[in-house]
């Protein structure tokens, strides 16, 4: 009996510390050191089914100036509340990331860019939507799709250059890679 318990105690611990290796204790949303294991499993999954999938680099607009005008206290529920947005508005074959700050990444799977852009653009407008706090929060949105031959690096380096074309442009808004003139 006592064999019993000492493996359900261990078992216990060892499911809380994979949990706090992966994910975000603010937002609970999976964290960066997890994020090259779940685009490597999505990856596959979309190989296997025959899907494509993008990462969505998304980035609150203007956050400094929400901690700095409300305190770090607002700046916390609106991560949280972003957080739950994204949750809400996303897809269940999609992940949703906490990739640092206040940026977060999505792993979408989609058929064609144009339902990933509407996708993309309808969880830009529910955190527009969404009062927090009394505050209006955004977010901008760049996409980078994933081709089969592109590293993780490349992917997120088109992900952030699209990102800071949206932010460039007047933020609130969702800006695809591939549709950046070069």
């Amino acid at each position: 009996m006592l064999v019993l318990i000492s493996f359900a105690i261990k078992y216990f611990i060892q499911q809380r510390v994979e949990v706090q290796a992966s994910h975000d204790y603010l937002t609970g949303l999976f964290n960066r050191n997890y994020f090259d294991a779940l685009l490597k499993k999505q990856r596959n999954e979309s190989n296997r089914n025959n899907q494509n999938i993008a990462i969505m680099l998304c980035d609150i607009d203007h956050f400094k100036i929400i901690n700095d005008t409300y305190g770090h206290d607002a700046g916390d529920r609106v991560l949280k509340a972003i957080a739950e947005t994204f949750m809400v508005t996303s897809r269940a074959s999609d992940t949703i990331i906490r990739f640092g700050g206040e940026e977060f990444l999505i792993i979408a799977s989609y058929h064609d860019t144009d339902d990933l852009m509407k996708y993309a653009d309808r969880i830009r407008m529910s955190i527009e939507n969404s009062k927090i706090l009394d505050i209006t929060a955004t977010i901008s949105i760049g996409i980078a799709t994933c081709h089969h031959s592109a590293t993780v690096n490349e992917i997120i380096k088109r992900a952030d250059i699209a990102l800071y074309t949206a932010k460039q442009n007047g933020r609130n808004q969702v800006i695809l890679y591939d549709n950046i003139k070069k």
